[in-house]
């Protein structure tokens, strides 16, 4: 098939949607499908689309960018414009992470899935118009995809039409953060950092768990915690609240490609949400089949989302928001037992390979009707 993907990322950007959709986007291309991504321009006005598609490891994704004007962005006119590009372009079908460019394409009779994670409680009219669209059987969205139950429920509850609503978690790019044979160098802002290592990946917010590390770094010196991610203020925000610490390293952010090694150098991998906010009920973070794929040990905090993707087969559980708690399982992966370690390996690894982006476009892609669907993920067939 030939397929649009239409999202209005900001080619290059690495927040974790732009990363889902992109990867899932290359997912289809793997496939054996014909893809065309429909996007923003690179915020960046010197990085150029190979530059910013090598960024994500997506070199042979075909790429049409809304032209630039001076106008502030408009979310319903780049829907117009992604929706009229794909009918030029004479696809089959369209994957959207929009919800004015899914409702257009869908306007224009042309087959289409919209993925959306939005909250419950969110109300704006394109979402509530976007999922009523799916009671329509000619020119309505016929497949929406989500990461979640309540999401899914919420959706309902709005005028989604159940059997149109379907759970598929974010994916990983197995190849990309899966450990090379023979090993890889170490990254060199790592080099100086005492081991053991223990690694989060992702946004600064205190809803995912970074006010619960500060306080297990501050309790626990004889650890080096490393902070990759966060955008530009969140990364100062956070320098600045442990400054006191000399075991907390703030590395920021780095391009996609770039993140594995920094995985495969640390000792223990953390994932560590709030139960405090919403998203603890749906969240299916990209992050979680990184992990998973690189085979260094999880602790995660034991928040209803998280489990029902992974088992403590998977990962070392804790309470949330427990500091104490944090450290006892960090410091119970730290003492694995090799009979432990290569059972863990196992597991991870076969699940990691059920969360790979061609799986997760296959699966998103059969939602039309059209396509084989795939086998069922491992762990989640059993919940």
């Amino acid at each position: 098939m030939k397929i649009g993907v239409i999202a209005e990322i900001a080619l290059g950007s690495h927040r974790a949607h732009a990363i889902n959709v992109v990867k899932t986007a290359g997912g289809m291309l793997r496939l054996g499908h014909e893809v065309v991504l429909l996007c923003r321009a690179p915020e960046q006005h010197a990085l150029t689309i190979a530059d910013a598609l090598s960024s994500y490891g997506e070199e042979h994704l075909q790429v049409v960018v809304e032209p630039q004007g001076d106008a502030p962005f408009d979310a319903a006119k780049f829907g117009l414009w992604a929706a009229s590009a794909a009918m030029k372009l004479g696809v089959d079908c369209v994957y959207a992470r929009h919800f004015h460019g899914a409702i257009q394409a869908a306007a224009a009779a042309i087959p289409t899935i919209m993925e959306t994670h939005a909250h419950v409680g969110d109300q704006r009219a394109e979402v509530v118009k976007a999922l009523r669209s799916t009671q329509s059987s000619r020119r309505g969205i016929q497949s929406i995809i989500t990461i979640g139950d309540p999401l899914k429920r919420y959706f309902e509850s709005l005028g989604a039409v159940a059997e149109r609503v379907h759970i598929v978690p974010d994916g990983v790019d197995v190849e990309l953060f899966a450990p090379p044979v023979g090993g890889s160098p170490v990254p060199e802002e790592l080099a100086f950092i005492g081991r053991p290592r223990v690694t989060y990946a992702g946004h600064l917010y205190d809803y995912k768990g970074v006010p619960t590390i500060i306080e297990a770094a501050a309790i626990a010196p004889e650890l080096s915690f490393v902070l990759l991610g966060g955008t530009a203020e969140d990364v100062d925000r956070t320098r600045n609240a442990v400054r006191r610490l000399n075991n907390v390293c703030v590395l920021g952010a780095v391009e996609h490609v770039k993140v594995p090694p920094y995985l495969w150098h640390s000792d223990v991998l953390l994932l560590p949400p709030s139960s405090h906010d919403p998203s603890a009920a749906w969240t299916s973070p990209v992050k979680l089949g990184e992990y998973l794929a690189s085979g260094i040990p999880i602790v995660a905090s034991s928040i209803r989302a998280l489990k029902r993707w992974v088992t403590n087969e998977h990962v070392q559980w804790f309470e949330p928001d427990s500091a104490r708690s944090m450290l006892d399982a960090i410091f119970a992966a730290l003492s694995e037992r090799a009979d432990r370690r290569m059972d863990r390996l196992r597991a991870c690894s076969e699940l990691a390979r059920s969360y790979s982006y061609p799986n997760r476009a296959a699966r998103i892609l059969a939602t039309l009707g059209e396509c084989e669907a795939p086998c069922a993920f491992p762990f989640e067939s059993a919940a």
